[in-house]
């Protein structure tokens, strides 16, 4: 699998949900969490409830995209 691919995917999957884009490209872009809610005045709690919701979308893609990988 390759990470491009995987990246392509996510975003594709979080479409909709700008705290949650903006919680991952703040996370690619090497911040953590307490920096995050500082950098974008998103409260800790919320950008905490956001990477919860980032590693269950991340895992459902990267699941996905084994299977079609799988039976390619």
């Amino acid at each position: 699998m390759y990470s491009k691919q995987l990246d392509q995917e996510i975003a594709a999957a979080m479409r909709g949900d700008p705290t949650l884009c903006l919680v991952y490209k703040a996370l690619k872009d090497g911040l953590k969490p307490k920096d995050i809610a500082e950098e974008y005045a998103i409260s800790k709690p919320e950008v905490q409830a956001a990477q919860k919701r980032l590693r269950r979308l991340a895992e459902k893609v990267i699941d996905q995209l084994s299977k079609v990988n799988y039976h390619e």
